[in-house]
């Protein structure tokens, strides 16, 4: 009887163990369009899993990627042509916003959330500018897409 419930016990609590190895969590991914300063913002979302103990996907720092961990966007200042795209990609476990303007003169082009390690979120630029960007949750962490015209 004793060696049934010590048995019983073992076998719950492996299945508890193996319960809380298997898990995923949910993020989400955020692609947005900016046809021109002061126009709308069309917005698509999608989610995907991701194994919260994985590595965050490797970034190929190309011009249109930004890598956002330990509190600061990198690179800070870039550089890209009109009609390209800027994809942040969050290295930290935990949320963090990437919202047009700065914390003292917030812009309404673009505002998406990245909620948790490996979530991506991408912003098209149309039109040639310099579009500052901060996060709306840590706003001492800031940064500046420069778009170039095409021509």
């Amino acid at each position: 009887m004793k060696r049934s419930i010590i048995l019983t016990i073992g076998l719950l609590l492996m299945l508890v163990l193996a319960a809380c190895r298997s898990g995923t969590a949910q993020v989400t991914t955020t692609s947005t369009t900016i046809p021109a300063p002061a126009s709308t913002v069309d917005s698509t979302t999608t989610t995907i899993d991701v194994d919260p103990g994985a590595s965050v996907p490797s970034a190929d720092m190309s011009s249109a990627d930004v890598t956002v961990r330990m509190f600061q966007f990198t690179p800070t200042e870039f550089t890209i042509k009109a009609g390209e795209s800027v994809t942040w990609i969050n290295a930290d476990r935990i949320d963090h916003t990437v919202t047009s303007g700065t914390p003292e003169n917030p812009a309404s082009d673009f505002d998406v959330t990245l909620p948790d390690v490996g979530s991506t979120a991408s912003v098209s630029f149309e039109e040639p500018g310099m579009y500052d960007y901060f996060c709306g949750i840590h706003p001492h962490m800031r940064a500046t897409v420069l778009v170039e015209s095409t021509s």
